[in-house]
């Protein structure tokens, strides 16, 4: 009550430094609620394929990292800690299917360099043959490889990292050995598009390239009894998709598909072979 009452007292001499030491208050507590509202962005990296003809990779991924300019470590690198580390065949992972590899709050900040650790229990199998695969000599702690995101505001970021296996394996012509040596891009919905359809009839195994100016710059592969197709990571503009069946050399064409950044062209169900 005597508190109150010299309060009433000084309002009463000095009503502007009251005002004023309200408004403070009152800008201090909006500031101190504005910074706890602050949410960290939401990053998903995923893993896909871009086809091969082979019939299993297995790769041994060990740890996955991100180099980024929005963290307090000495060296930069954030470890994906939800990973779960193992033996993949990177060949299930095509036709819209992705290894999930984190999904988890991020800083804001840049994404410089994306590192992946691999073990030493790889196999490439074809047909009936498992062949043992030996990492190329200029790892070092990992395979890196650059790229150039920006991580900020709320929502959410996706990332997925494509793994070519038909370029990713190399035999050295002194002693047949195979080896495995990582060719990979990152694949980001923030200035790319993807195409996605489904080939009927399902029992056939079909390749669906995407050109450009007579090239291919996509590819991915339909695997019998997977009908669904999925072709991510294009820059936008006008493609032709090429079909073709393991077991009819002749291909077929869906002409002029649009891509635009950020969305999924979906192309519909497109018969490869005729059911006369």
């Amino acid at each position: 009550m005597i508190f109150m009452k010299r309060l009433s007292r000084i309002a009463q001499h000095y009503p502007f430094t009251i005002l004023l030491l309200m408004l403070f208050t009152l800008i201090q507590a909006c500031s101190d609620s504005n910074q706890e509202e602050i949410i960290q962005p939401r990053l998903i990296v995923t893993l896909v394929d871009s086809p091969a003809d082979y019939h299993q990779l297995n790769v041994d991924i060990q740890e996955i990292s991100l180099k980024t300019d929005g963290t307090n470590t000495d060296d930069g690198w954030i470890k994906l800690e939800k990973f779960n580390p193992g033996v993949y065949n990177i060949l299930e992972f095509t036709g819209g299917q992705e290894l999930p590899l984190a999904d988890m709050e991020f800083p804001n900040g840049s994404i410089s360099e994306i590192k992946l650790k691999l073990g030493k229990n790889n196999t490439l199998v074809i047909g009936d043959h498992t062949s043992n695969l030996l990492l190329a000599n200029d790892f070092g702690d990992g395979y890196k490889f650059a790229v150039n995101e920006i991580i900020s505001g709320g929502g959410t970021k996706f990332l997925r990292i494509d793994f070519d296996a038909a370029q990713s394996i190399i035999k050295l012509q002194s002693t047949g050995q195979m080896v495995l040596k990582p060719v990979l891009k990152l694949i980001s919905e923030s200035n790319t598009g993807s195409i996605s359809g489904i080939i009927h009839p399902a029992q056939k195994n079909v390749f669906v390239n995407v050109i450009a100016n007579n090239k291919i710059v996509g590819s991915s592969y339909a695997p019998e009894n997977s009908s669904k197709f999925f072709l991510p990571g294009l820059e936008p503009g006008v493609y032709d998709l090429s079909f073709e069946s393991s077991d009819n050399q002749n291909q077929q064409y869906i002409r002029n598909v649009s891509v635009t950044v950020g969305l999924v062209t979906d192309v519909g169900i497109y018969s490869i072979i005729s059911e006369d």
